[in-house]
């Protein structure tokens, strides 16, 4: 499935698939009205450890009904910045690139930010900017319905996306277990550094 729509959800760095597509426009509109979603890759984010694939998710405050994402809050109960970090240290720490940009990211698990979107959109900044990439985006200004083919709900956590794209094998850290396509942007960064760019362009 393709689609035209400049619309796109704010993801816990996304999938390749997702910033793949986000490189094919000049500019686009992050979706800030939609209805959280959850266990979707808004607050998470699949990694490949040395025990396979890894979500890692964000815990949100847990509300009594629908919530935009704009004002959908991180919850602190648990030490999840610490947890991320560490397995993201484990999983890529002897990738061969995670020495050159893990200073950029460490900082963002270590301070509280209240709203999931601003995190989110931290973090994005700052895998564009290791990309050495622009996207220009603006934020909705109100929620408006697109139809089947939807980009809000064409990248799938749980599932297959409903993009369909076909991945070509890189190293991977773990690579003994097989290649495991379609992670967090963060495994193709940490691993293939600059070439990553290249990657993302042929897809």
């Amino acid at each position: 499935m393709t689609f035209d729509s400049n619309i796109f959800p704010v993801f816990y760095a996304g999938p390749i698939s997702y910033y793949s597509a986000l490189l094919k426009r000049q500019s686009i509109t992050f979706e800030i009205k939609e209805h959280f979603s959850k266990q979707t890759y808004r607050n998470r984010t699949c990694i490949l450890s040395a025990n396979g694939p890894l979500n890692l998710s964000i815990p949100v405050v847990k509300t009594g009904g629908k919530m935009p994402i704009e004002e959908v809050r991180i919850s602190y109960k648990e030490h999840w910045q610490k947890d991320h970090w560490n397995a993201l240290h484990s999983a890529y720490g002897s990738s061969p690139y995670f020495e050159y940009y893990d200073y950029l990211f460490e900082g963002m698990f270590a301070k509280k930010v209240d709203l999931l979107l601003d995190f989110n959109l931290q973090i994005h900044k700052t895998i564009l900017r290791c990309l050495d990439l622009e996207v220009e985006h603006q934020l909705s200004k109100e929620f408006k319905a697109l139809g089947d083919v939807d980009p809000r709900i064409a990248f799938n956590s749980k599932g297959k996306n409903l993009i369909e794209t076909t991945f070509p094998s890189y190293y991977q850290t773990f690579s003994k277990q097989g290649f495991v396509a379609d992670l967090s942007i963060l495994d193709l960064l940490f691993n293939l550094g600059p070439e990553a760019r290249v990657y993302l362009k042929k897809l």
